[in-house]
C-alpha cells in the first residue's frame, strides 16, 4: 500500500526466504526513495508499526532508501520449531 500510495514506483520486487530457522520477507521498490531522517519523524506511524510488529514476534525490520534511488524493506520473524505449514529451510 505505501508503494502504491507514496512512491512513485515503476517496479517492486519481492522476496521470501526461509534459512537457519528464521523467515525473511525482502521489498525493494525502483521508486522515488523515502526523504532523509523519515523514520525518525514523531508522525511516521507506519514504519515505527511495521518495525514493533516485527518485534513483537522476535523479530527484526530493517529499511534503506535513498531520494531517487527506491526503498527496500527487509523483515524477518524467527519460524516457530515444530509449527504446522511452517516453510522448510
Amino acid at each position: 500500500t505505501n508503494i502504491a500510495k507514496h512512491a512513485a514506483a515503476t517496479e517492486v520486487d519481492i522476496q521470501l526466504f526461509a534459512d537457519g530457522g528464521e523467515l525473511t520477507l525482502e521489498i525493494h521498490d525502483n521508486g522515488k526513495g523515502l526523504p532523509e531522517k523519515q523514520s525518525a519523524r514523531p508522525d511516521a506511524f507506519g514504519l515505527r508499526g511495521m518495525s514493533e510488529r516485527a518485534r513483537v514476534h522476535g523479530g527484526w525490520l530493517e529499511i534503506s532508501s535513498q531520494p531517487g534511488k527506491g526503498t527496500t524493506v527487509m523483515a524477518a520473524v524467527p519460524l516457530a520449531a515444530g509449527s504446522e505449514g511452517a516453510a522448510p529451510a
